[in-house]
């Protein structure tokens, strides 16, 4: 009897069925966990490098217009900003001596530095662009604001979805001539 009860015993190898599924579904729902996990932090870091491109992308095109603005001798249009003037460009004089048009283009949706685009509109689109100008008198320098929306193009967004950032800043002339 001894001997039947081993032998059973040593024929009874393996699990059934109900553990078999128990630990399966254990796994599948760990698994499901770790991959929600995964791409979500797949999302938020691809999010996060979106707004950096966004960030570097939009301060270089402030840094590259303030600069020329900034140190130009003159303001060509709008001729006066004594009432202020909001415009989709502006033509100043630079230190030396060229003819600078700074404008917003419609297609591509970019900025451009006498036409040719301060942004790859490969990359970026930019919308709500705007200079503002405005003069305190004649006498003193103008302040011009410059205003844009930058977007990154759906098509380079690995997330699916385009961010955007708003820009904005303002440059009084500093070497301006009356």
């Amino acid at each position: 009897m001894v001997r039947k009860y081993l032998n059973s015993k040593c024929l009874e190898k393996g699990f059934t069925l109900i553990e078999v599924l128990t630990v399966s579904g254990i796994i599948i729902t760990l698994s499901a966990i770790v991959l929600s996990i995964l791409f979500a932090s797949f999302r938020a870091t691809s999010k996060s490098e979106s707004l950096i491109s966004l960030r570097y992308g939009g301060n270089a095109v402030l840094a590259q217009i303030s600069k020329k603005i900034r140190y130009a001798k003159s303001l060509e249009d709008p001729a006066s900003c004594v009432v202020p003037v909001t415009t989709d460009s502006i033509t100043i004089i630079a230190d030396d001596d060229r003819s600078i048009i700074y404008s917003c283009l419609d297609s591509p949706s970019t900025i451009a530095s006498n036409s040719v685009n301060l942004v790859d509109p490969r990359v970026f689109s930019i919308s709500e662009c705007s200079f503002t100008c405005s003069q305190p008198s004649v006498d003193s320098s103008p302040t011009i604001k410059i205003n844009f929306l930058l977007s990154e193009n759906i098509s380079t967004s690995s997330a699916g979805e385009a961010e955007s950032l708003p820009f904005q800043t303002s440059i009084t002339f500093r070497n301006f001539l009356r």
